[in-house]
């Protein structure tokens, strides 16, 4: 489960121009989407992260010895 945030106009510089991105919720160190979603309970003191959430890479490996 990600969540989907709208951007107000003024701020979508700061996501390069998009006007929605995607985020992950961690409530300590446990991702929401395994623990309940947005109804976790959240413990006095319970540190959360909202981070933006990322896709893509490369299937041969970060550093391929096959450089072309």
């Amino acid at each position: 489960m990600s969540v989907t945030f709208h951007i107000p106009g003024p701020l979508r510089s700061f996501a390069g121009g998009r006007s929605q991105v995607e985020l992950n919720i961690f409530v300590g160190k446990e991702d929401v989407r395994y623990t309940g979603g947005l109804a976790t309970p959240i413990p006095p003191g319970t540190e959360i992260s909202i981070v933006p959430a990322i896709s893509g890479g490369n299937t041969t490996g970060f550093f391929s010895p096959h450089r072309t």
